[in-house]
């Protein structure tokens, strides 16, 4: 009996921690994590399908695309949970994140078809900087 209480006040108090104010951070940097891959996703994925459908880009290096994120309105939603909320509807001018845009030739023979796209998304909370990149390769016309 005595050993079941011991396990349960350790057991419970280690969820204690992690949901009190001492693990609100961790949680915070996980959502963001999650909500910047969803972001970099459907920004690539509509991009993807832009290129498919004909749309001709020129290859870039880091080029800055932060405002195309924020006025994409398939991402608002996204926009609204990440990092205390940056979407259009808040009234902050400035963003916390910054999102850069390369764009490659694929490899080898097919590199005039093949296009090597990289998204990376870097945001800051307080003083720590965290980023997250996607990359992938699309068939252009």
């Amino acid at each position: 009996m005595i050993l079941g209480i011991a396990i349960l006040a350790i057991v419970g108090g280690g969820a204690l921690k992690v949901f009190s104010e001492t693990g609100l951070p961790q949680q915070a940097m996980i959502r963001d994590y999650t909500v910047a891959m969803n972001i970099c996703e459907r920004f690539l994925s509509s991009l993807h399908n832009d290129l498919a459908d004909g749309m001709v880009i020129e290859n870039m290096v880091d080029k800055d695309v932060t405002d195309a994120i924020l006025e994409n309105p398939n991402i608002q939603d996204y926009l609204k949970i990440f990092a205390g909320g940056v979407g259009k509807d808040t009234t902050s001018l400035t963003s916390n994140f910054k999102a850069l845009l390369t764009v490659r030739p694929g490899p080898g023979p097919q590199s005039g078809v093949i296009k090597n796209i990289k998204l990376e998304f870097k945001w800051h909370i307080g003083r720590k900087q965290h980023s997250f990149a996607l990359e992938s390769y699309v068939y252009t016309r």
